[in-house]
Protein backbone atom coordinates (compact mmCIF):
# COMPACT_ATOMS: atom_id res chain seq x y z
CA UNK A 1 0.00 0.00 0.00
CA UNK A 2 2.84 2.40 0.86
CA UNK A 3 4.64 1.83 -2.45
CA UNK A 4 1.44 2.44 -4.40
CA UNK A 5 0.97 5.77 -2.62
CA UNK A 6 4.58 6.68 -3.35
CA UNK A 7 4.17 5.88 -7.03
CA UNK A 8 0.95 7.91 -7.18
CA UNK A 9 2.62 10.86 -5.47
CA UNK A 10 5.56 10.72 -7.87
CA UNK A 11 3.25 10.45 -10.86
CA UNK A 12 1.14 13.42 -9.74
CA UNK A 13 4.29 15.46 -9.10
CA UNK A 14 5.58 14.74 -12.60
CA UNK A 15 2.18 15.56 -14.11
CA UNK A 16 2.08 18.88 -12.23
CA UNK A 17 5.57 19.76 -13.44
CA UNK A 18 4.64 18.99 -17.04
CA UNK A 19 1.44 21.01 -16.78
CA UNK A 20 3.32 23.94 -15.25
CA UNK A 21 5.76 23.97 -18.15
CA UNK A 22 2.93 23.90 -20.67
CA UNK A 23 1.09 26.73 -18.95
CA UNK A 24 4.17 28.94 -18.68
CA UNK A 25 4.01 31.24 -21.65
CA UNK A 26 7.07 32.97 -22.95
CA UNK A 27 6.97 36.52 -21.73
CA UNK A 28 8.51 39.22 -23.83
CA UNK A 29 9.35 42.73 -22.65
CA UNK A 30 9.85 45.56 -25.12
CA UNK A 31 11.96 48.60 -24.40
CA UNK A 32 10.02 51.82 -24.92
CA UNK A 33 13.12 53.77 -25.97
CA UNK A 34 14.80 51.43 -28.45
CA UNK A 35 14.12 48.17 -30.34
CA UNK A 36 15.59 45.94 -27.59
CA UNK A 37 13.49 42.91 -26.56
CA UNK A 38 14.03 41.08 -23.25
CA UNK A 39 12.79 37.66 -22.21
CA UNK A 40 12.98 38.21 -18.44
CA UNK A 41 12.02 40.94 -16.02
CA UNK A 42 15.56 41.05 -14.66
CA UNK A 43 17.08 41.57 -18.09
CA UNK A 44 14.45 44.19 -18.93
CA UNK A 45 15.09 46.13 -15.71
CA UNK A 46 18.83 46.08 -16.30
CA UNK A 47 18.38 47.27 -19.87
CA UNK A 48 16.04 50.04 -18.75
CA UNK A 49 18.57 51.19 -16.15
CA UNK A 50 21.12 51.61 -18.94
CA UNK A 51 18.89 54.26 -20.52
CA UNK A 52 19.21 56.43 -17.40
CA UNK A 53 21.80 59.17 -17.66
CA UNK A 54 25.17 58.11 -16.27
CA UNK A 55 28.30 60.08 -17.09
CA UNK A 56 30.51 57.15 -16.03
CA UNK A 57 29.27 54.85 -18.80
CA UNK A 58 32.00 54.17 -21.33
CA UNK A 59 29.90 52.83 -24.20
CA UNK A 60 27.05 54.98 -25.51
CA UNK A 61 24.60 54.30 -28.29
CA UNK A 62 24.56 56.77 -31.18
CA UNK A 63 20.85 56.15 -31.83
CA UNK A 64 19.30 56.44 -28.35
CA UNK A 65 20.09 57.16 -24.68
CA UNK A 66 21.45 53.67 -23.96
CA UNK A 67 24.84 53.61 -22.20
CA UNK A 68 26.78 50.91 -20.36
CA UNK A 69 30.20 49.96 -19.04
CA UNK A 70 29.80 46.39 -20.27
CA UNK A 71 31.61 45.15 -23.35
CA UNK A 72 28.56 42.99 -24.06
CA UNK A 73 26.86 45.94 -25.70
CA UNK A 74 29.63 46.91 -28.08
CA UNK A 75 29.36 46.00 -31.73
CA UNK A 76 32.34 44.15 -33.13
Amino acid sequence: DFTIKQINLRRSFVERQLNNRKSMKTRVFYCTQCPHVSTSVLEHDHHRSCHEENSLSLYKCNQCTFASNSLLYTVS
